[in-house]
């Protein structure tokens, strides 16, 4: 993961910052796929006029309530758990930093080439969490705006 983390923007390693922030809100010593999600969730809102998600604060806190009620009703399984410098996160990432190339932006990953790459390699978990906090019943709309963020139509 190392390579895959070397062109991270100072954002993207905020996310990062800030997921593991809402892991420890949770009390829990990994990060979670969810916890990555919020974490960009708290960045785009924070740093980038929800131009991504479109949330407001309140939204974030119900946004929280719902991870942490599905993670309690799962169980500990309820989402995949892993920690930062896991494989999957890896995974995320290399996403991530492939995207970033095809777009011509090789030298730096930014937080919508997470997003991207969360959606990429995650879709299948986290559709149904995304769906729920962000109350559309599709994805696509965000899609949309990360594509607009790489500058694409």
């Amino acid at each position: 993961m190392a390579d895959s983390t070397r062109n991270l923007t100072d954002s993207s390693r905020l996310v990062l910052q800030l997921s593991h922030e809402e892991a420890t809100l949770r009390r829990s010593f990994q990060v979670s796929i969810a916890d990555l999600m919020l974490g960009l969730v708290r960045w785009d809102l924070t740093y980038n006029g929800s131009a991504i998600f479109g949330l407001s604060l309140s939204d974030l806190q119900a946004a929280r309530t719902i991870v942490e009620s599905r993670v309690r009703s799962a169980g500990p399984t309820g989402f995949p758990s892993i920690d930062v410098t896991d494989q999957d996160i890896g995974r995320v990432v290399k996403a991530a930093a492939a995207e970033a190339h095809r777009s011509g932006h090789a030298e730096a990953v930014s937080p919508e080439h997470l997003c991207y790459g969360l959606l990429t390699v995650e879709e299948s978990s986290l559709q149904p969490l995304l769906m729920a906090i962000l109350g559309k019943d599709s994805l696509e709309p965000i899609r949309l705006r990360i594509l607009r963020a790489f500058g694409q139509p």
